[in-house]
């Protein structure tokens, strides 16, 4: 396996998108696009450039890209005036311009126009992966599920170009997966990781492949060989990883082991870089645990009081805001998952109606996740009934929001309406082309039913 190839990754379609720009710019971004679709150590990098080189847009715009990876509102609305300001240059490119009306979207959270924009722009530049990469992000905001079509579709179109980029490669073996295409996925994720060894992406692909199969004694054990790697890159997806692999080892019933790695590993990162996506996967691990027996520590969750604070009010997308609704119970900050609630079904009315529609509908699956913080499993099973079809419309991917899935059938078997929650657990078992055998957890859970 090759470690570096940087040999590899110029597109087959010629930079068109920055033929205005000096030698030392279109370096600069080149490289910013290898980090960014790599995961590597130096992305950040860039947001040193617009001082080095002032009145460059391309580069205030990738800067304020970048910053938006961390979902709060307060960025949300930094970038916005930065957007609105650049617009009103008369020295942009088109290119330039069109990034800044998709990322102008993107801030006013209109995530179903902002990647409709998003995909024009790869359209017309075909060359441009950073867009792309984006887009990718606003896939997991608006709902990797909900969005799996269109997300392949758009790594299909733009595979001529970059057939020998690993990285492209990576994202698009996870676009096969989420469109249960297992075998494709697979063998282009290997395919990727043959070309790049330290490729964290295409092991994130193959988590899914893996997990979304029930493959998980393959999945925990391709996942500790390839943890090494991700040392190599950027922390978060180290962390990500790490989660995943986190969620074979709950699968496997080897709970106090994925307990250890949680705090061991994803709490001191959370900690430590004060990123919002760990964050989620922190209390993810947390959440699943409890679902599968687990006694967690009750200490941990007030671990969380106070670090919270700075986001519980960033209301990006509905699978976020349920997280912290999570934690605030569990940490036992009641008045401030209220006070959560309430600001959600008041904000949304100061939305455009497309985004509005969009939180109204989740607000019964918040309310859900509220009742089930709060043991009330009744009242959480009676609003999952109502919308847990329709979980993927909220952000995440399939193997995300399979913690709703999750959720709602512990909220089946805790109001003993077990005849339900054994139809719901069947369904698991069905992969893309046949039944397959239940694993540790779902074996965990037909003894919950039988038991009654």
């Amino acid at each position: 396996m090759n470690n570096k190839n940087d040999t590899v990754l110029n597109p087959s379609t010629p930079l068109t998108h920055l033929k205005d720009q000096s030698p030392e710019v279109i370096n600069i971004v080149s490289h910013f696009s290898k980090e960014l679709l790599s995961q590597g150590k130096n992305c950040g990098l860039i947001i040193e450039k617009p001082e080095e080189y002032p009145n460059l847009p391309i580069l205030d715009i990738y800067v304020a890209m970048l910053n938006l990876y961390d979902m709060s509102t307060e960025t949300f609305s930094r970038v916005k005036i930065l957007i609105q300001n650049i617009l009103t240059l008369n020295s942009l490119s088109v290119y330039e311009k069109s990034l800044s009306e998709a990322m102008l979207l993107t801030v006013n959270k209109q995530f179903d126009k902002a990647i409709q924009q998003f995909e024009l722009v790869t359209t017309q530049w075909p060359e441009d992966l950073i867009s792309f990469k984006f887009c990718e992000y606003l896939y997991f905001i608006r709902g990797y599920d909900f969005c799996k079509q269109r997300f392949l579709a758009h790594c299909t179109r733009l595979l001529p170009h970059h057939r020998t980029n690993p990285y492209f490669l990576a994202s698009h073996s996870f676009a096969l997966s989420l469109n249960k295409e297992f075998s494709e996925s697979e063998k282009m994720a290997l395919e990727a990781i043959n070309m790049q060894a330290i490729n964290p992406w295409a092991h994130h692909a193959l988590a899914h492949v893996y997990l979304m199969q029930g493959q998980i004694d393959k999945g925990l054990s391709d996942l500790q060989s390839l943890a090494p790697l991700w040392e190599e890159s950027a922390w978060t997806a180290q962390c990500h990883n790490s989660w995943h692999l986190g969620l074979f080892m709950i699968a496997n019933m080897k709970l106090e082991e994925a307990e250890s790695l949680c705090m061991d590993q994803l709490w001191k990162g959370m900690i430590q870089n004060q990123f919002v996506h760990v964050d989620f996967d922190v209390v993810s691990l947390l959440w699943r645990l409890q679902l599968a027996g687990h006694n967690n520590n009750p200490e941990t969750f007030t671990l969380f009081k106070g670090h919270f604070d700075a986001h519980i009010n960033n209301l990006v997308c509905p699978y976020q805001t349920a997280h912290y609704l999570y934690a605030l119970i569990k940490g036992g900050e009641n008045e401030n998952a209220r006070e959560l609630l309430a600001q959600v079904k008041i904000e949304i009315n100061f939305y455009s109606e497309d985004v509005k529609s969009i939180w109204e509908n989740a607000i019964p699956f918040l309310d859900a996740v509220d009742a089930f913080g709060r043991e009330d499993y009744e009242l959480a099973a009676r609003k999952f009934d109502t919308i847990i079809t329709d979980v993927n419309q909220f952000g995440g991917s399939d193997g995300q929001i399979d913690l709703f899935y999750q959720t709602y059938l512990h909220c089946l078997i805790q109001s003993q309406q077990l005849s339900k929650a054994s139809t719901f657990l069947k369904e698991r078992y069905k992969s893309a082309t046949s039944e397959r055998a239940p694993y540790p957890l779902e074996k965990y859970w037909q003894q919950k039913i039988a038991a009654g």
